[in-house]
C-alpha cells in the first residue's frame, strides 16, 4: 500500500525532544491548632457476643455400591 510522505522526517535530520515539563507544587503548611482537642470519653461497651453457627455435619455419601458375585 502507498503511504504518504507528508508526515514524515527526512533521512539524517534529527528532531529535538521537547522540554520535559516541571510543575512546581504550593509549598504546604502544617496547621498547628491553638487549643489542644479534648478528647471526648467513650462509654464503655459490653464485649461483642456472636451466635453460635448452625453449620450441618458432614455427612458420608456412598459413591457406588459392591455387588456380590
Amino acid at each position: 500500500m502507498p503511504t504518504s510522505a507528508s508526515n514524515q522526517l527526512p533521512s539524517g535530520i534529527k528532531q529535538q525532544a521537547p522540554a520535559p515539563r516541571r510543575e512546581v507544587a504550593p509549598p504546604q503548611r502544617l496547621e498547628i491548632p491553638s487549643r489542644p482537642i479534648e478528647e471526648e470519653a467513650i462509654p464503655a461497651e459490653e464485649p461483642y457476643q456472636a451466635k453460635p453457627l448452625n453449620i450441618p455435619q458432614k455427612k458420608k455419601v456412598i459413591e457406588y455400591e459392591e455387588e456380590d458375585f
